[in-house]
């Protein structure tokens, strides 16, 4: 947590990024390394409206796997067992986000949607059950607050 916060504060008192207000469009992804150790890829589109305002829409892929950050702390709880994470996480947001010192210029806010498809196997000879499959499909609101 407090590291989560040292990252906010960084984040908050760096310097203002130098954007162009006259470039409308903007495209992210993740890091490369994400693309070996979570078997993860995801990429964002962004596109100015005003002065002060984008929409992004977001598509992401990763494996059920605990090679993640959340499935390392399963691990190490359950280093005695022998898990399969079999299974793959889809991803499909938007979002429209606010920029108060001009477009792509320092901090943001979003608010948003998230559509999330999980399509996973957990295996496990040693407990009962020893397959787990999960179907599932989500909605739900997000907010992000950023720079």
């Amino acid at each position: 947590m407090r590291a989560c916060l040292a990252c906010v504060l960084l984040l908050a008192l760096a310097a203002p990024a130098h954007a162009d207000d006259e470039t409308p469009v903007a495209i992210g992804v993740n890091m490369p390394a994400a693309w070996i150790v979570t078997k993860g890829v995801a990429v964002s589109g962004y596109a100015g409206i005003t002065k002060h305002f984008a929409v992004r829409v977001n598509l992401a892929t990763y494996a059920n796997s605990i090679d993640t950050a959340a499935g390392i702390g399963m691990l190490l709880a359950r280093a005695d067992q022998e898990d399969h994470h079999i299974g793959r996480l889809y991803d499909v947001g938007a979002g429209w986000m606010y920029f108060p010192r001009g477009l792509w210029k320092g901090a943001t806010l979003e608010a948003g949607l998230l559509f999330r498809y999980r399509d996973t196997r957990l295996e496990n000879d040693e407990v009962i059950p020893q397959l787990v499959e999960t179907h599932t499909a989500t909605f739900g609101g997000r907010a992000l607050a950023g720079r």
